[in-house]
């Protein structure tokens, strides 16, 4: 049903052979969660960014220095590494 080429490589989304596989339930549910963190960093850096703009507009420095910052610095320092780690992994070829 499906060809089973050796040298075919899906660069996006799920090969289709994994729906004849036996842990298939279990690969497409960890392929969403890792879509889930990744969208809910991206809107986690959004309302951190909207802050900034706010205590900006506002001419709140010591929000802008005290709170923007050290939030930016803690979120790309963790959660940036992870959604790096994430999308690495799928972008690197494994042999």
């Amino acid at each position: 049903m499906y060809p089973q080429d050796p040298e075919c490589i899906y660069p996006f989304g799920v090969d289709p052979v994994w729906g004849r596989s036996k842990n298939n339930l279990q690969y497409v549910n960890s392929l969403k969660m890792k879509i889930s963190v990744i969208i809910a960093i991206v809107h986690m850096t959004l309302g951190v960014i909207i802050k900034a703009f706010n205590s900006i507009y506002f001419r709140k420095r010591v929000d802008f220095y005290f709170e923007f910052i050290p939030q930016f610095i803690f979120l790309f320092l963790l959660f940036g590494y992870m959604d790096f780690l994430i999308v690495f992994k799928w972008l690197k070829y494994w042999p």
